[in-house]
């Protein structure tokens, strides 16, 4: 299975879909609409301010972020004509809060900067390890990983200090945080060491949140590649909300259940169940998880050579995919992915048609163009995977050319930067394309050192 496909569906799906399905919206309060109606026609700058702390208190517990973004507005404005800094100050991390959930940095660091600001002032150590949760998730959204972990670091340690007032629901937000941190930077060691306090303390708090405990922790397996961990971790994680009869999360995880499976070569079970997450996504009208279910399938029919398919839903996938679907930047590599490949499959034409070779080499051009695309996506989500895929495959390419030097340069970087990434043993587990260009790989380095001797 693609490793691109499922570490970009590990480190974005999981943060666009589950992000909206995840929420248990609760229902409507029979008092809002009156609150709402009330605050509306009140004219009296104290009673708009209690007014509308009512209409915010209500939208943030049921995670409504559109309303919460709209009411925390003018919560701020309303507290500030009755000079409630406290208020202004509560509201201003809220908004924070809020605009990062929508991915809006700057708005994000514009209200959390005076929020944080005054807690930290009034020694408030409570609010202030609050505000340095958001700051930690506003840094890991900017890719600033080490200053990340360090925030979240400090909002542990404040939380486990002796007579803490700290909220289990910041701490929480920091061991979830940098438990995500140190997977998305590749400080595997550090996330692993990480996940044993992360699930005692949701254990112990949040039973609630075990399930998403479950993910993370697959999430992390994804990236280290360790498809077979991660398939039971995804498992559990499904189970526990299908106890809960939570439909929409078992559709999301199955689309991760069926990456791994896929990626350990358990194709028919992959297809069966991101076949069943794509009818709910349909069902449900939930474009971005129909479209990233359509991709997903896509790469399970190029890993079975079936191009004409793979393209088909590939087609299907940006057909379907709505505006500002961060897994939608990869759905131009994985065309030109599939075009690679088709014309790869048949080396001999290649060799012998110039035509055909004339094809390959526009393609590899396109290919190349369509991973530095990728390289300059800022969707939060940076891996390697894709330049060691990229330099694997090109290096098969220059080798059907011809093009020998290219071949073995492309061929050493993929293996450089996997045995970097992941050691022998994982390299072992990574290099299935060396059968396919052993005899090219062999000749290139000839072909290399007599082109070196030849400079000399």
């Amino acid at each position: 299975m693609n490793k691109v496909v499922s570490l970009v569906i590990s480190a974005l799906v999981m943060g666009s879909v589950s992000s909206n399905i995840f929420a248990q919206q609760q229902a409507k309060p029979p008092n809002i609409d009156s609150l709402t109606a009330k605050f509306n026609a009140s004219n009296g700058d104290k009673e708009r301010a209690l007014l509308v702390e009512l209409i915010t208190d209500h939208y943030f517990k049921i995670r409504n972020v559109d309303s919460l973004m709209k009411y925390g507005k003018l919560a701020i404005d309303a507290h500030t004509k009755v000079n409630n800094k406290l208020e202004v100050a509560k509201n201003q991390l809220m908004l924070s809060r809020a605009y990062l959930e929508r991915g809006d940095a700057a708005n994000s660091e514009k209200y959390l900067i005076p929020g944080a600001d005054y807690f930290k002032d009034k020694k408030d150590l409570m609010r202030y390890a609050r505000g340095k949760a958001i700051e930690g998730a506003l840094l890991q959204h900017k890719l600033q990983y080490e200053a990340s972990a360090n925030v979240f670091n400090e909002v542990v340690d404040l939380y486990n200090a002796k007579g803490s007032n700290v909220e289990d629901y910041s701490a929480y937000a920091a061991y979830t945080g940098l438990f995500g941190t140190y997977t998305l930077s590749q400080q595997f060691d550090r996330a692993l060491k990480t996940s044993d306090k992360y699930f005692k303390f949701i254990q112990d708090k949040y039973p609630s949140e075990v399930g998403s405990a479950h993910l993370q922790l697959g999430n992390l397996y994804n990236f280290t590649l360790d498809w077979e961990k991660a398939a039971a971790e995804f498992t559990k994680a499904r189970d526990f909300y299908a106890q809960q009869n939570n439909e929409a999360a078992v559709a999301s995880i199955n689309l991760q259940l069926g990456i791994s499976l896929a990626s350990s070569k358990k194709i028919d079970s992959a297809t069966a169940i991101l076949n069943k997450s794509k009818e709910y996504f349909k069902k449900v009208n939930y474009k971005a998880g129909e479209s990233t279910a359509l991709y997903a399938l896509s790469a399970l029919a190029l890993e079975r050579k079936n191009y004409t398919r793979a393209t088909q839903l590939l087609q299907e996938a940006v057909a379907t995919s709505p505006p500002n679907n961060p897994v939608a930047n990869y759905y131009p590599y994985q065309q030109e992915k599939i075009n690679l490949s088709m014309l790869m499959e048949d080396s001999v034409a290649v060799a012998n048609s110039a035509d055909k070779k004339s094809q390959l080499k526009a393609a590899v051009i396109a290919f190349n163009k369509a991973h530095d695309n990728i390289a300059s996506q800022k969707t939060g989500f940076v891996s390697p995977h894709e330049t060691i895929e990229t330099h694997a495959m090109l290096a098969k390419a220059y080798a059907l050319l011809g093009n020998y030097e290219a071949a073995y340069q492309n061929y050493k970087l993929s293996t450089t930067m996997k045995d970097s990434m992941f050691g022998t043993t994982k390299m072992r587990q990574l290099s299935s394309i060396e059968s396919d260009i052993t005899l090219e790989r062999e000749k290139a380095k000839i072909q290399f050192e007599e082109a070196t001797k030849r400079l000399e």
